[in-house]
Parts: C-alpha cells; sequence; structure tokens
C-alpha cells in the first residue's frame, strides 16, 4: 500500500477495521441493507483515505458523518424510486423487509431536522460516537451536544408520534 499510495500513512491502516465498523455502522442503521451499507463504507473510508493528513486526529468522527451523508442521500434517492405506487413493501431477495415503513418514517422526521440537530443526532445514536468525539466534529463543547441531541430527539419524538413507539 506505501508504494501505491505514499501519501497514506501506515496509521490509516493500522485503524482501517475501526473505521470500517464505524461508517458501516452509521450506514445500515441508516439503510438497513447490508449490500447498501457496505457501498457507502467504503465510499466513506476511501474519502478518509484521501483526506488522511487533515482529518486523522478525528478520523471516527470524519468517517461517520461522510457515510452517514452517504446513506442519507442513498435513502432519498431510493425513496424516488422503490414504488411508484406508494406501496411500502419491498421485496428483497424473496423477503419483505418489515423495518421499511419505519426506517422510511426517520429518515424523513431526520431530514426535517435543522442541520445542526440532524448533525448531532446521526453522529450520537447512528454512528454511535462518545459525546467527547461527536464534540470535537462539530466543534462545539459536549454540554452543546447532549441540549442538541435533546431537542432533536424531543422533535423527533413529536414527528414520528406515539403510532411510531415500539410499543404499538
Amino acid at each position: 500500500m506505501a508504494k501505491r499510495f505514499p501519501e497514506v500513512s501506515t496509521t490509516f491502516v493500522e485503524r482501517f477495521a475501526d473505521l470500517h465498523r464505524t461508517a458501516y455502522r452509521a450506514s445500515f442503521a441508516i439503510l438497513g441493507r447490508r449490500v447498501d451499507a457496505e457501498d457507502c463504507a467504503q465510499e466513506a473510508l476511501a474519502r478518509t483515505m484521501v483526506r488522511w493528513s487533515k482529518v486523522q486526529s478525528y478520523a471516527p468522527a470524519f468517517t461517520a458523518r461522510v457515510a452517514t451523508n452517504l446513506a442519507l442521500d442513498r435513502s432519498r434517492h431510493a425513496g424516488k424510486t422503490v414504488l411508484s405506487d406508494g406501496a411500502t413493501l419491498a421485496m428483497l431477495g424473496g423477503h419483505v423487509d418489515p423495518m421499511l415503513d419505519r426506517r422510511r418514517d426517520l429518515i424523513t422526521a431526520i431530514h426535517a431536522l435543522p442541520n445542526r440537530q440532524r448533525e448531532a443526532v446521526t453522529l450520537r445514536y447512528f454512528a454511535d460516537l462518545p459525546e467527547s468525539e461527536t464534540a470535537a466534529m462539530m466543534k462545539c463543547t459536549v454540554g452543546t451536544v447532549k441540549s442538541t441531541t435533546s431537542k432533536a430527539l424531543q422533535k423527533l419524538r413529536l414527528d414520528l408520534g406515539p403510532r411510531w413507539a415500539w410499543g404499538d
């Protein structure tokens, strides 16, 4: 790898597996399909590698943000092309995805959040980053992350309503 990409540090290679897990987890939480999540994770890692000298100090957060944005873009595009008749069942390799309606509702609600709240929620809960890394990525304090995610979750609860609760 060093001969083909001399600008890539060995630290990127050493951290690759952890960064891949972060990117994949964030993408899968949004998309729910392994193949699509893997595509987003690979693209996120490629973008991380290209910018490694600048982002290595906050690489998990950067990779998570890129993967999340790619997954959100992909879900938005897929939402326009899945089924034109408004049906909500998707046949995936002969199986019906029972979570498709919930994912679609969640993605719509997340898109409705202000940018800062959307960023905080996706980094904290989709990418599963700790508050400190989320704060570093957002260039704010941990307290700001806490209050921003709290406001975002409150708005999501209101937007999704009781029909979205797991108990129904």
